[in-house]
């Protein structure tokens, strides 16, 4: 999920956007990838970030790290060339699921089974400070008011929500919820300090399958059953857990961010890492993207984007862009089917991919700039 940090940044730069000429983009610059990033950025990631900011005046910093082209008016992105995605999305201030649409002002958005939750964090630190999240019932979003400042991630069947508070300076407080009465699962108080971006912090990761909460601390990984008292590090991994799927957890094989390779894997109820196939992945921050039976991943190889079926003997299959330039996996719509951003010179556009390999423009996205009118499913 998008760091208050980020938000600041993005805030800040978006006024320079507004109020300055935008010099041209270097077309060395227009190779660059938007890529989703991790919620609780390293230092080190902090550091660039706020590097890029400075150094590139007029260049937002979002998940479209590029501005200099000028974005579509609102509502108008290009003709479209199928039907649009069935996965929930965010454009322009509206959320879109099948028939449904509500007016929002969130920035972050997580789908899974029929839940939809989306939080504004970016508009309210504008305002009180204070993080807000509401459910999509029908065409209306209903306030969570339990989930208020809080960081949140939903399990993969959609029927529970977890939160991340901080009560006191000193505690990091984990909740789960049932999404659909409100009422809570279990919690735990964590002795450490609360702050989204501080080295040392925690990071949530997810739930698994078996409804277990996934979560990084100092550089450790855990696993806590809201049903139990107490989480259980993580052993026997080789380096610190990164992501959580339908298909398993998977472990980065060395420091993150430096590292390139990933082991894909399962922990059992010891809390015992037991590792299966391996994947590189040629940015050491890249994520991975599962089908919803986690049966197919998709990923970024040194060929460009790849689905891999869970059976390890079957080769990757590579995602015909057309010549255009990948930036990133959106998300599975279904097994056989997943959307991806590619660039056709300066204009991003929305890729329809079948898991065979072959791809088709659904719709034109605009310029560099306009990907931050367009929000997706977090991993």
């Amino acid at each position: 999920m998008r760091d208050p940090i980020e938000h600041d940044l993005r805030s800040l730069f978006k006024e320079r956007v507004e109020s300055t000429p935008h010099p041209p983009v270097p077309e060395a610059l227009l190779g660059l990838s938007a890529r989703p990033r991790r919620r609780v950025a390293p230092l080190a990631a902090v550091a660039m970030i706020a590097a890029v900011a400075v150094v590139m005046v007029g260049i937002s910093v979002g998940s479209g790290w590029l501005t200099g082209s000028e974005a579509p008016p609102a509502g108008q992105t290009g003709g479209s060339t199928g039907e649009g995605p069935t996965i929930p999305y965010i454009q322009d201030g509206v959320l879109h699921r099948a028939s449904s649409s509500a007016a929002t002002t969130a920035d972050q958005l997580r789908w899974a089974g029929d839940s939809v939750v989306v939080t504004d964090t970016y508009s309210s630190q504008a305002g009180d400070g204070v993080a807000r999240s509401w459910m999509l019932d029908g065409n209306e979003l209903v306030p969570l008011p339990f989930l208020d400042d809080s960081v949140v991630a939903l399990s993969l069947d959609g029927s529970q929500v977890l939160a991340m508070s901080h009560p006191d300076p000193t505690t990091t407080r984990l909740t789960t919820h049932d999404l659909a009465r409100g009422t809570e699962v279990g919690v735990i108080d964590l002795a450490v300090p609360g702050s989204c971006c501080e080295s040392g912090t925690v990071q949530i990761l997810g739930f698994d399958t078996a409804g277990r909460v996934f979560y990084n601390e100092r550089d450790r990984s855990f696993v806590w059953d809201p049903r139990s008292a107490e989480p259980t590090a993580v052993r026997g991994a080789p380096g610190e857990i990164v992501q959580v799927g339908t298909q398993g957890v998977l472990a980065v094989s060395g420091d993150y961010g430096s590292s390139t390779e990933r082991v894909l894997g399962e922990v059992n109820e010891l809390g015992a890492f037991e590792g299966g196939r391996e994947l590189t992945m040629p940015d050491p921050t890249e994520p991975a993207s599962w089908s919803p039976s986690g049966q197919v991943v998709a990923y970024t190889a040194s060929s460009g984007p790849v689905v891999e079926p869970s059976d390890a003997s079957t080769p990757p299959v590579g995602l015909d862009v057309g010549g255009m330039v990948f930036s990133h996996v959106v998300g599975f719509e279904s097994e056989t089917a997943l959307l991806l951003v590619a660039r056709d010179g300066d204009r991003n556009n929305l890729l329809r991919c079948s898991t065979r390999g072959s791809c088709d423009v659904l719709e034109e996205m605009g310029g560099p700039n306009a990907l931050d009118d367009w929000v997706f499913p977090l991993d």
